[in-house]
Protein backbone atom coordinates (compact mmCIF):
# COMPACT_ATOMS: atom_id res chain seq x y z
CA UNK A 1 0.00 0.00 0.00
CA UNK A 2 1.58 2.91 -1.27
CA UNK A 3 1.12 6.57 0.72
CA UNK A 4 0.30 9.39 -1.31
CA UNK A 5 0.66 13.25 -0.81
CA UNK A 6 -1.60 15.70 -2.10
CA UNK A 7 -2.03 19.68 -1.46
CA UNK A 8 -4.34 21.87 -2.81
CA UNK A 9 -5.38 25.67 -2.77
CA UNK A 10 -7.96 26.68 -0.01
CA UNK A 11 -10.08 29.52 -1.68
CA UNK A 12 -13.67 28.09 -1.93
CA UNK A 13 -14.97 24.53 -2.40
CA UNK A 14 -13.41 23.54 -5.92
CA UNK A 15 -10.29 22.53 -5.15
CA UNK A 16 -11.31 20.52 -2.09
CA UNK A 17 -14.22 19.11 -4.23
CA UNK A 18 -11.55 17.83 -7.04
CA UNK A 19 -9.32 16.42 -4.25
CA UNK A 20 -12.04 14.41 -2.68
CA UNK A 21 -13.09 12.77 -5.78
CA UNK A 22 -9.30 11.68 -6.25
CA UNK A 23 -9.49 10.59 -3.00
CA UNK A 24 -12.32 8.51 -3.19
CA UNK A 25 -11.02 6.67 -5.74
CA UNK A 26 -7.55 5.94 -4.36
CA UNK A 27 -8.38 5.68 -0.87
CA UNK A 28 -9.09 1.94 -0.99
CA UNK A 29 -5.75 1.02 -2.18
CA UNK A 30 -3.43 3.58 -0.81
CA UNK A 31 -3.18 5.82 2.26
CA UNK A 32 -3.26 9.62 1.66
CA UNK A 33 -2.83 12.51 3.54
CA UNK A 34 -4.44 15.60 2.25
CA UNK A 35 -2.70 18.72 3.01
CA UNK A 36 -5.62 21.23 2.62
CA UNK A 37 -5.64 25.62 3.90
CA UNK A 38 -8.80 27.43 4.81
CA UNK A 39 -11.92 26.39 3.07
CA UNK A 40 -10.56 22.97 1.36
CA UNK A 41 -9.80 21.55 4.83
CA UNK A 42 -13.41 23.32 6.61
CA UNK A 43 -14.95 20.97 3.88
CA UNK A 44 -12.81 17.94 4.10
CA UNK A 45 -12.13 17.52 7.35
CA UNK A 46 -15.34 16.56 8.67
CA UNK A 47 -16.15 14.17 5.61
CA UNK A 48 -12.69 11.76 7.03
CA UNK A 49 -12.62 11.92 10.87
CA UNK A 50 -13.21 8.49 11.33
CA UNK A 51 -11.58 7.15 8.07
CA UNK A 52 -8.38 5.09 8.73
CA UNK A 53 -7.13 5.46 5.43
CA UNK A 54 -7.30 9.34 5.09
CA UNK A 55 -5.63 12.11 6.88
CA UNK A 56 -6.53 16.14 6.35
CA UNK A 57 -3.84 18.68 7.51
CA UNK A 58 -4.51 21.75 8.15
CA UNK A 59 -1.86 24.31 6.43
CA UNK A 60 -1.53 27.83 5.56
CA UNK A 61 -2.30 28.79 2.17
CA UNK A 62 -3.25 31.46 -0.50
CA UNK A 63 -6.43 33.02 -0.59
CA UNK A 64 -8.65 36.08 -2.09
CA UNK A 65 -9.52 38.99 -0.14
CA UNK A 66 -12.63 41.14 -0.17
CA UNK A 67 -13.22 44.05 1.43
CA UNK A 68 -17.37 45.22 1.33
CA UNK A 69 -18.06 42.29 -0.71
CA UNK A 70 -15.96 43.05 -3.69
CA UNK A 71 -12.62 40.86 -4.88
CA UNK A 72 -9.65 43.14 -3.59
CA UNK A 73 -7.53 42.66 -6.25
CA UNK A 74 -4.15 44.20 -4.58
CA UNK A 75 -4.58 43.48 -1.32
CA UNK A 76 -4.93 40.08 -2.29
CA UNK A 77 -1.99 40.75 -4.18
CA UNK A 78 0.11 41.76 -1.34
CA UNK A 79 -1.07 39.42 0.95
CA UNK A 80 0.21 36.71 -1.59
CA UNK A 81 3.80 38.41 -1.45
CA UNK A 82 3.72 37.99 2.35
CA UNK A 83 3.18 34.91 2.33
CA UNK A 84 5.82 34.05 -0.04
CA UNK A 85 7.64 36.55 2.33
CA UNK A 86 6.82 34.82 5.61
CA UNK A 87 5.05 31.85 5.11
CA UNK A 88 6.35 29.43 2.49
CA UNK A 89 10.17 28.81 3.73
CA UNK A 90 8.87 27.74 6.95
CA UNK A 91 6.11 25.90 5.95
CA UNK A 92 8.36 23.86 2.90
CA UNK A 93 10.61 22.86 5.70
CA UNK A 94 7.66 21.62 7.90
CA UNK A 95 6.91 19.33 4.74
CA UNK A 96 9.96 17.94 4.13
CA UNK A 97 10.27 16.91 7.81
CA UNK A 98 6.42 14.85 6.87
CA UNK A 99 8.00 13.51 3.48
CA UNK A 100 11.41 12.40 5.63
CA UNK A 101 9.57 10.49 8.28
CA UNK A 102 6.17 8.98 5.86
CA UNK A 103 7.92 8.27 2.96
CA UNK A 104 5.51 9.05 0.08
CA UNK A 105 5.73 7.01 -2.92
CA UNK A 106 4.12 10.22 -5.08
CA UNK A 107 2.74 14.02 -4.35
CA UNK A 108 -0.33 15.28 -6.10
CA UNK A 109 -0.64 18.90 -5.97
CA UNK A 110 -3.81 21.39 -7.01
CA UNK A 111 -2.76 24.60 -7.73
CA UNK A 112 -0.79 24.95 -3.78
CA UNK A 113 2.81 26.09 -3.77
CA UNK A 114 4.49 24.48 -0.86
CA UNK A 115 4.41 21.30 -1.52
CA UNK A 116 5.79 20.86 -4.77
CA UNK A 117 8.55 22.59 -3.61
CA UNK A 118 8.97 20.42 -0.61
CA UNK A 119 8.90 17.22 -3.40
CA UNK A 120 11.40 18.28 -5.56
CA UNK A 121 14.13 19.06 -2.44
CA UNK A 122 13.69 15.88 -1.11
CA UNK A 123 13.48 13.96 -4.95
CA UNK A 124 9.55 12.90 -4.48
CA UNK A 125 8.10 13.12 -7.98
CA UNK A 126 5.28 15.18 -8.09
CA UNK A 127 1.50 15.56 -10.46
CA UNK A 128 0.37 18.84 -11.22
CA UNK A 129 -3.55 18.24 -11.20
CA UNK A 130 -5.35 21.81 -11.44
CA UNK A 131 -7.34 23.74 -13.53
CA UNK A 132 -5.64 26.71 -13.37
CA UNK A 133 -3.13 25.53 -15.64
CA UNK A 134 -5.37 25.93 -18.63
CA UNK A 135 -4.23 29.54 -18.94
CA UNK A 136 -0.53 28.08 -19.74
CA UNK A 137 -1.87 24.83 -21.87
CA UNK A 138 -5.02 25.58 -23.42
CA UNK A 139 -5.62 27.95 -27.07
CA UNK A 140 -7.39 31.31 -25.63
CA UNK A 141 -7.56 32.83 -29.11
CA UNK A 142 -11.39 33.16 -29.26
CA UNK A 143 -11.61 35.30 -26.00
CA UNK A 144 -12.37 39.06 -26.03
CA UNK A 145 -8.98 40.84 -26.21
CA UNK A 146 -9.31 42.11 -22.50
CA UNK A 147 -9.57 38.91 -21.77
CA UNK A 148 -6.54 37.76 -23.40
CA UNK A 149 -4.71 40.04 -22.05
CA UNK A 150 -5.64 38.85 -18.42
CA UNK A 151 -5.28 35.04 -19.05
CA UNK A 152 -1.82 36.03 -20.81
CA UNK A 153 -1.06 38.37 -16.90
CA UNK A 154 -2.63 35.26 -15.27
CA UNK A 155 -0.54 32.62 -16.92
CA UNK A 156 2.76 33.86 -14.95
CA UNK A 157 1.44 33.55 -11.99
CA UNK A 158 0.48 29.91 -12.68
CA UNK A 159 3.68 29.02 -13.94
CA UNK A 160 5.43 30.82 -10.65
CA UNK A 161 3.04 28.78 -8.29
CA UNK A 162 5.48 25.46 -9.21
CA UNK A 163 7.67 23.98 -11.85
CA UNK A 164 9.39 20.25 -12.60
CA UNK A 165 6.38 18.65 -12.12
CA UNK A 166 6.33 14.78 -13.58
CA UNK A 167 3.43 15.45 -15.26
CA UNK A 168 0.24 17.93 -15.53
CA UNK A 169 -3.16 17.29 -16.07
CA UNK A 170 -5.76 19.68 -16.26
CA UNK A 171 -9.12 19.06 -14.99
CA UNK A 172 -12.30 21.59 -16.59
CA UNK A 173 -15.55 21.26 -17.81
CA UNK A 174 -14.45 22.38 -20.93
CA UNK A 175 -11.86 20.86 -23.86
CA UNK A 176 -9.75 23.58 -25.64
CA UNK A 177 -6.93 23.04 -28.55
CA UNK A 178 -3.38 22.82 -26.88
CA UNK A 179 -1.23 25.43 -27.38
CA UNK A 180 2.42 24.31 -28.79
CA UNK A 181 4.97 23.19 -26.68
CA UNK A 182 2.36 22.28 -24.52
CA UNK A 183 1.37 18.82 -26.13
CA UNK A 184 1.91 16.62 -23.06
CA UNK A 185 0.04 18.30 -21.06
CA UNK A 186 -3.32 15.56 -20.37
CA UNK A 187 -6.75 16.88 -20.46
CA UNK A 188 -9.32 15.40 -18.83
CA UNK A 189 -13.15 16.25 -17.51
CA UNK A 190 -14.42 17.41 -14.45
CA UNK A 191 -13.80 15.43 -11.06
CA UNK A 192 -17.14 14.09 -10.03
CA UNK A 193 -17.82 13.15 -6.48
CA UNK A 194 -19.30 9.67 -5.51
CA UNK A 195 -22.93 10.80 -4.06
CA UNK A 196 -22.92 13.18 -7.61
CA UNK A 197 -22.22 10.54 -9.78
CA UNK A 198 -25.02 8.32 -8.13
CA UNK A 199 -27.59 11.32 -7.90
CA UNK A 200 -30.85 9.97 -9.17
CA UNK A 201 -31.78 13.09 -11.33
CA UNK A 202 -34.86 14.86 -11.69
CA UNK A 203 -36.26 18.45 -12.58
CA UNK A 204 -37.88 19.75 -9.20
CA UNK A 205 -39.88 23.01 -8.89
CA UNK A 206 -36.79 24.89 -7.52
CA UNK A 207 -33.19 26.35 -8.59
CA UNK A 208 -30.57 25.79 -7.04
CA UNK A 209 -27.60 28.77 -6.02
CA UNK A 210 -24.22 28.46 -4.55
CA UNK A 211 -22.83 32.39 -3.90
CA UNK A 212 -19.47 33.16 -2.54
CA UNK A 213 -19.51 34.09 1.47
CA UNK A 214 -18.77 37.47 0.37
CA UNK A 215 -21.46 37.70 -2.24
CA UNK A 216 -23.58 41.69 -1.74
CA UNK A 217 -26.63 41.62 -0.39
CA UNK A 218 -27.64 43.53 -3.52
CA UNK A 219 -27.23 40.02 -5.29
CA UNK A 220 -29.45 38.28 -3.08
CA UNK A 221 -32.31 41.02 -3.05
CA UNK A 222 -32.13 40.25 -6.94
CA UNK A 223 -32.70 36.65 -6.73
CA UNK A 224 -35.63 37.65 -4.29
CA UNK A 225 -37.23 39.84 -6.91
CA UNK A 226 -36.82 36.91 -9.91
CA UNK A 227 -40.05 35.57 -7.54
CA UNK A 228 -38.68 32.15 -7.84
CA UNK A 229 -38.29 29.09 -5.44
CA UNK A 230 -34.18 29.34 -4.88
CA UNK A 231 -32.18 27.07 -2.52
CA UNK A 232 -28.65 29.21 -1.76
CA UNK A 233 -25.48 27.89 -0.49
CA UNK A 234 -22.61 29.23 0.61
CA UNK A 235 -23.48 32.55 2.31
CA UNK A 236 -24.79 30.99 5.58
CA UNK A 237 -28.49 30.13 6.72
CA UNK A 238 -30.95 32.73 7.34
CA UNK A 239 -34.51 33.47 7.69
CA UNK A 240 -36.28 32.39 4.11
CA UNK A 241 -37.71 35.89 2.47
CA UNK A 242 -39.80 35.55 -0.29
CA UNK A 243 -39.92 32.20 -1.97
CA UNK A 244 -35.70 32.07 -1.52
CA UNK A 245 -34.12 29.68 1.61
CA UNK A 246 -30.52 29.70 2.54
CA UNK A 247 -28.95 26.81 3.70
CA UNK A 248 -25.74 25.47 5.47
CA UNK A 249 -23.09 24.15 3.02
CA UNK A 250 -23.36 19.97 3.60
CA UNK A 251 -22.10 18.39 0.63
CA UNK A 252 -24.95 15.88 1.04
CA UNK A 253 -27.58 17.92 0.57
CA UNK A 254 -25.89 19.90 -1.64
CA UNK A 255 -25.90 16.86 -4.02
CA UNK A 256 -29.15 16.09 -3.76
CA UNK A 257 -30.54 19.74 -4.41
CA UNK A 258 -28.22 20.09 -7.36
CA UNK A 259 -29.60 16.35 -8.61
CA UNK A 260 -33.09 17.90 -8.59
CA UNK A 261 -33.04 21.81 -9.70
CA UNK A 262 -34.23 22.92 -13.07
CA UNK A 263 -30.93 24.70 -13.38
CA UNK A 264 -27.78 26.48 -11.31
CA UNK A 265 -27.09 29.81 -10.56
CA UNK A 266 -24.01 30.09 -9.44
CA UNK A 267 -20.55 31.90 -9.29
CA UNK A 268 -18.46 30.76 -12.09
CA UNK A 269 -16.11 27.95 -10.89
CA UNK A 270 -14.91 25.17 -12.58
CA UNK A 271 -15.81 22.64 -10.16
CA UNK A 272 -19.59 23.44 -10.17
CA UNK A 273 -20.01 24.19 -13.80
CA UNK A 274 -18.53 20.36 -14.34
CA UNK A 275 -20.95 19.19 -11.74
CA UNK A 276 -23.97 20.44 -13.34
CA UNK A 277 -22.90 19.89 -16.92
CA UNK A 278 -22.48 16.45 -16.04
CA UNK A 279 -25.95 15.95 -14.36
CA UNK A 280 -27.27 18.04 -17.46
CA UNK A 281 -28.24 20.83 -15.36
CA UNK A 282 -28.26 24.41 -17.24
CA UNK A 283 -25.95 27.34 -15.28
CA UNK A 284 -26.44 30.75 -15.44
CA UNK A 285 -23.11 32.08 -13.61
CA UNK A 286 -22.26 35.23 -12.17
CA UNK A 287 -18.35 35.90 -12.57
CA UNK A 288 -17.15 38.84 -10.40
CA UNK A 289 -15.56 41.68 -12.95
CA UNK A 290 -12.51 41.27 -10.88
CA UNK A 291 -12.20 37.71 -11.27
CA UNK A 292 -11.01 36.49 -14.54
CA UNK A 293 -10.66 32.70 -14.26
CA UNK A 294 -14.39 32.89 -13.80
CA UNK A 295 -15.05 35.26 -16.75
CA UNK A 296 -13.06 33.00 -19.30
CA UNK A 297 -14.86 29.72 -17.20
CA UNK A 298 -18.00 32.02 -18.09
CA UNK A 299 -17.07 32.32 -21.86
CA UNK A 300 -16.69 28.69 -22.24
CA UNK A 301 -20.00 27.96 -21.21
CA UNK A 302 -21.73 30.61 -23.37
CA UNK A 303 -19.62 29.06 -25.89
CA UNK A 304 -20.69 25.76 -25.38
CA UNK A 305 -24.48 26.41 -25.22
CA UNK A 306 -24.90 24.97 -21.80
CA UNK A 307 -25.45 28.53 -20.02
CA UNK A 308 -25.05 31.68 -19.80
CA UNK A 309 -23.94 34.75 -17.43
CA UNK A 310 -23.63 37.88 -16.41
CA UNK A 311 -20.77 39.40 -13.92
CA UNK A 312 -22.23 39.55 -10.20
CA UNK A 313 -21.83 43.36 -9.90
CA UNK A 314 -24.25 43.76 -12.57
CA UNK A 315 -26.77 40.71 -12.14
CA UNK A 316 -30.25 41.92 -12.43
CA UNK A 317 -33.69 39.77 -12.02
CA UNK A 318 -34.81 40.15 -15.32
CA UNK A 319 -31.20 38.36 -16.84
CA UNK A 320 -32.03 35.78 -14.96
CA UNK A 321 -35.92 35.30 -16.30
CA UNK A 322 -35.02 35.80 -19.61
CA UNK A 323 -32.57 32.83 -18.65
CA UNK A 324 -35.40 30.67 -17.70
CA UNK A 325 -36.73 31.10 -20.91
CA UNK A 326 -34.31 29.23 -22.22
CA UNK A 327 -33.85 26.28 -20.70
CA UNK A 328 -35.29 24.09 -23.22
CA UNK A 329 -32.12 24.50 -25.59
CA UNK A 330 -29.52 24.66 -22.64
CA UNK A 331 -31.05 21.10 -21.61
CA UNK A 332 -30.92 19.88 -25.84
CA UNK A 333 -27.35 20.93 -25.98
CA UNK A 334 -26.28 19.24 -22.84
CA UNK A 335 -28.02 16.32 -23.31
CA UNK A 336 -26.24 16.09 -26.74
CA UNK A 337 -23.03 16.71 -26.09
CA UNK A 338 -21.33 16.96 -22.41
CA UNK A 339 -23.85 15.04 -20.06
CA UNK A 340 -21.61 12.68 -18.20
CA UNK A 341 -18.72 13.48 -18.95
CA UNK A 342 -16.32 13.55 -16.15
CA UNK A 343 -12.36 12.70 -15.56
CA UNK A 344 -11.99 10.82 -12.32
CA UNK A 345 -11.46 7.05 -13.80
CA UNK A 346 -8.77 8.86 -15.93
CA UNK A 347 -6.81 10.48 -12.99
CA UNK A 348 -6.93 7.49 -11.15
CA UNK A 349 -5.82 5.22 -13.47
CA UNK A 350 -3.14 7.79 -14.23
CA UNK A 351 -1.92 7.54 -10.68
CA UNK A 352 -2.29 3.56 -10.73
CA UNK A 353 0.14 3.42 -13.42
CA UNK A 354 2.92 6.30 -12.55
CA UNK A 355 2.80 4.14 -9.11
CA UNK A 356 3.73 0.64 -10.81
CA UNK A 357 5.86 2.46 -13.28
CA UNK A 358 9.75 1.33 -12.43
CA UNK A 359 10.48 4.95 -14.44
CA UNK A 360 8.50 7.08 -12.38
CA UNK A 361 10.76 9.93 -12.59
CA UNK A 362 11.76 9.72 -16.53
CA UNK A 363 8.83 8.31 -18.11
CA UNK A 364 7.14 10.41 -20.82
CA UNK A 365 3.62 11.61 -20.41
CA UNK A 366 2.15 9.66 -23.17
CA UNK A 367 3.86 6.22 -21.99
CA UNK A 368 1.27 6.74 -18.98
CA UNK A 369 -2.08 7.40 -20.54
CA UNK A 370 -1.92 4.63 -23.35
CA UNK A 371 -1.01 7.03 -26.19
Amino acid sequence: MATIFMSMSGEGRGHATRMCSLTEGLKQDHRIVLFAPADAYAFLAPLYVDDPQVQVVELPGLIFHYVQGKLAVLTSIYEGFRYLRETLDPLVDLLCEWIERERPSLIVTDFDPALPRAAMRMGVPFISFTHQHFLLANDLSFLPLDLKIHAWTMSFGVAAHYRGQFLTIVSSFFKADLRKGYEETIQVGPMIRPDIRSAVVTEGDYFLSYLRKKTPDSVVKEIVKTGQRVRIYGIGEREPVGNVTFHAVNPQSFARDLAGTKAILCAAGNQLLGESVFLGKPVFAMPEAAHHEQQINSQFLRRMGCGDFVTLERFRAEQFLRFVENLGEYRRVIESTYRGREGTGDVVQIIKTCLNSETLATAPARQLVGG
